[in-house]
């Protein structure tokens, strides 16, 4: 490990080319001694990763080495149905699993390798089945190695992080959990997104509310976070209680923070056809600045009809939150995490309205603002669960509650209304419908992401 890692070894020339992910599919009975720990310690110190096997003994991989030791990634195996395989060790010295394979599914239920035929001497080359946590390992040190090719940045202690928070669950019913099977099964396609995201620097995609979380339950601003700008929505009411949307583009001024002028817009109501966007008229009502401090965590200072407060705010969180990087697929019909703004299809066919898709989990919460009866400010919400290939459905609220400016702002004064139900559904990430029957009112319209600036962000 020394030497791979570019470190001097006695009697043995130096390394010319150090390697950042050292894979170790082998072990040995026994536990982490200090010595043993401080050349680990070393070989992480020049930045790179240590891929270990747990073992193969289906017992306690604290006594396996080097995998006992701390600081490298200690890897179990899941046969193909993703439970843990049979042979596998496990404890809470696991960081995460990948596939090993199993053989009482036969070969097809093993990890194929690349062997020499020959038996003394060199032949044809060929493929054959194994089983063991000697066949996990290399793919997480595969994974890793994609991450360092998109993020040379990224620490040991990155990769392994990154690794588990993208990790995909254990299947159901499976003896796997955190305590013994590590952080999940590995995911290459988010680990390596979320490495790219990284490089990119941070996203606040999504939709926050005031902290902490629940505090002011009933009112929401949802960001569209494209480069170094963002398209803030706020969902809030109007000194009678009527909801009242607002909207402000945001160019960022300094490290962490976003600022521009705060807009009313009134418009042809929400099922006039056709919807004239020369029609939409908007009036400024104040500035705001949004500052973050973290991923999760900011502020929203605003001045609206020389009303002057702050709010602390943080992400409202219902299910896995996604990783959201701009410009990181130019491609946004390929994902199939729809979180975004969105509006009608063609692009400014029908300029002022939108719907903000906020995308966790196997559920969307969805916040259209669009305009009443009387062509003032109607914001609607939906929260539309999964019910088939890229289908979403959902009850349609309509929400009164407290001024903007309430101090306190009391969430039990928050009333929601139901007037009808959502569909959303979607042919790819960029092309959707929006279906909905508002009190009456049934339309579909086509809509598409709204991209202010190429190629747009894309979340997963």
């Amino acid at each position: 490990m020394l030497w791979a890692a570019g470190l001097p070894v006695p009697g043995v020339p130096n390394n010319p080319t150090p390697a950042r992910v050292i894979n170790m599919s082998l072990g040995g009975a026994g536990t982490c001694t200090a010595q043993y720990q401080a050349l680990v310690n070393q070989v992480l110190a020049t930045g790179a990763l240590i891929v270990a096997s747990a073992g193969n003994d289906d017992g306690i991989a604290d006594n396996q080495i080097p995998g006992a030791c701390f600081g490298l990634s200690t890897v179990g195996a899941t046969g193909p149905y993703g439970d843990r395989a049979p042979y596998s060790n496990f404890s809470f010295t696991l960081d995460i699993s990948a596939p090993g394979g199993d053989s009482t599914f036969g070969t097809g239920g093993e990890i194929y390798s690349t062997l020499n035929a020959g038996t003394t001497t060199p032949a044809g080359y060929i493929y054959k089945a194994y089983q063991g946590t000697s066949q996990a390992a290399p793919h997480i040190s595969g994974v890793a190695s994609l991450m360092l090719a998109v993020n040379p940045s990224l620490t040991p202690a990155q990769l392994k992080q990154i690794m588990a928070d993208t990790a995909t669950g254990f299947a159901a019913g499976s003896i796997c959990d955190l305590t013994i099977c590590g952080a999940g099964i590995v995911n290459a396609y988010r680990a390596v997104f979320a490495s790219k995201a990284l490089a990119l620097g941070p996203n606040y995609q999504g939709l926050w509310w005031g902290a902490p979380a629940g505090f002011e339950s009933g009112w929401g601003i949802n960001f569209a976070h494209q480069g170094n700008v963002i398209f803030a929505t706020w969902f809030t009411y109007a000194s009678n209680g009527r909801d009242w949307w607002l909207v402000m583009t945001a160019g960022q001024t300094g490290a962490g923070t976003f600022s521009g002028t705060i807009y009313q817009t009134k418009g042809p109501v929400f099922d006039s056809v056709p919807f004239n966007p020369a029609a939409v008229a908007a009036t400024p009502v104040g500035t705001g600045t949004i500052t973050f401090y973290g991923a999760n965590n900011g502020s929203f200072a605003y001045t609206v009809n020389g009303v002057s407060q702050t709010k602390v705010i943080t992400r409202q969180v219902f299910g896995t939150l996604p990783i959201c990087g701009f410009g990181i697929q130019p491609n946004l019909s390929a994902t199939y995490n729809y979180q975004d703004l969105w509006w009608k299809s063609p692009a400014g066919s029908e300029s002022g309205w939108g719907i903000n898709l906020t995308h966790q989990g196997n559920i969307i919460f969805a916040t259209w603002f669009t305009y009443d009866l009387d062509s003032a400010p109607l914001w609607l919400v939906a929260t539309a669960p999964n019910v088939g290939p890229g289908t979403y459905s959902g009850t349609v609220y309509v929400t009164s509650g407290p001024a903007f400016n309430s101090v306190p702002f009391n969430p039990l004064n928050v009333t929601a209304t139901a007037v009808g139900t959502m569909t959303l559904t979607f042919t790819d990430g960029n092309s959707g419908t929006l279906s909905y029957n508002i009190q009456g009112k049934i339309q579909s319209k086509s809509i598409t992401r709204q991209v202010f600036r190429a190629p747009g962000t894309m979340c997963q």
